[in-house]
């Protein structure tokens, strides 16, 4: 069974603007698993960013201040 979660615009703060959205950070899919992703991010009110390595995800972490890195095979959650 699969559960879906919705992430309504503006959920991380403020009144939806977009400096209030959260980040998510995308290391390692698949391109399928990546289109789905950026496309119900984006509907979702996300600003999706990507990867190439870990150390160029963990630089876009710090420089963005992304929430979560998500690689093929874990999650990271970080909070500043």
């Amino acid at each position: 069974m699969v559960r879906r979660r919705r992430f309504p615009a503006g959920r991380a703060g403020g009144p939806g603007t977009k400096t209030d959205l959260p980040r998510l950070l995308l290391f390692d899919l698949d391109p399928r698993t990546r289109a789905l992703l950026h496309r119900h991010l984006a509907a979702g009110g996300f600003s999706v960013f990507e990867a190439e390595t870990v150390e160029q995800a963990r630089r876009l972490l710090a420089a963005t201040g992304a929430e979560v890195v998500v690689t093929g095979a874990s999650v990271l959650i970080h909070r500043a």
